[in-house]
């Protein structure tokens, strides 16, 4: 039989708990609230307490004024006012950077009007029509003469060349002739230059002064009029061997 362990006074009910055993009095602290003492706890080992709670509300609180005095509250950037910069006396600003932009778009529309752009050199309009002196001039050819009243050419500018030619010389080694004519031949066509009617005894020389170009490829042919079959003829060219600046 359960023992009630108490006492009741006056006519105040007295709130009894069983503590398995006998009934007893719940105790109230002076201010008449129910005094509850913990024996053991549900929560884990080292569970926050209050003070550490209220640590960290302080700190919160601290972000969040933090947050309040930012200009970007509510917004997808963060703004700051600078009150002093690590930055060097005479930094650039914004509006320099945008001057040297303007600037920079003008060197590149430079380059882009060029016609040497990815190249490693310099192209500007007229280049193609300016030469280098690569060295002095001096082609002898000899042979046999194409036939009678034959032609026999000289040896023509190699690819990337241009010969300036100021003086010709030509002469048959083995037979009279009455004319000698001094020609270019390109693309099948004869240009004559100049005919020199002087009559030459064979092996004399005939030359002619002059002051012209041919091209790459482009050779000269000198006829004989008077020659026989398998003459030997001889064509000399003076002048200076240039190339193309491009």
């Amino acid at each position: 039989m359960p023992t009630l362990i108490g006492s009741i006074i006056g006519r105040i009910a007295t709130l009894l708990g069983f503590d398995g055993t006998d009934f007893r009095p719940v105790k109230i602290d002076t201010a008449g609230e129910l005094q509850v003492d913990v024996g053991s706890s549900a929560l884990p080992t080292g569970a926050a307490t209050l003070a550490e709670q209220q640590t960290q509300t302080t700190a919160l609180q601290l972000i969040d004024d933090l947050r309040n005095a930012l200009g970007s509250v509510n917004t997808d950037d963060l703004q700051v006012d600078v009150k002093t910069s690590g930055l060097p006396a005479g930094a650039a600003t914004s509006g320099n950077q945008t001057t040297m932009i303007t600037a920079l778009q003008l060197i590149d529309d430079l380059r882009n009007a060029l016609q040497s752009v990815a190249a490693d050199r310099v192209l500007v309009r007229g280049s193609d029509q300016l030469v280098s002196v690569l060295g002095v001039l001096r082609s002898r050819t000899t042979g046999a003469v194409s036939g009678a009243n034959g032609y026999l050419a000289s040896a023509a500018p190699a690819a990337g060349t241009r010969w300036h030619v100021t003086r010709i010389s030509a002469r048959d080694n083995t037979s009279a002739v009455t004319v000698i004519e001094y020609s270019v031949y390109s693309g099948g066509v004869y240009v004559a230059l100049h005919q020199d009617r002087t009559g030459y005894a064979a092996a004399a020389l005939s030359s002619l002064a002059c002051d012209f170009w041919l091209e790459a490829g482009v050779p000269l042919r000198i006829i004989f009029t008077g020659a026989l079959v398998d003459d030997q003829c001889e064509v000399i060219v003076w002048g200076h061997t240039q190339t193309v600046e491009s």
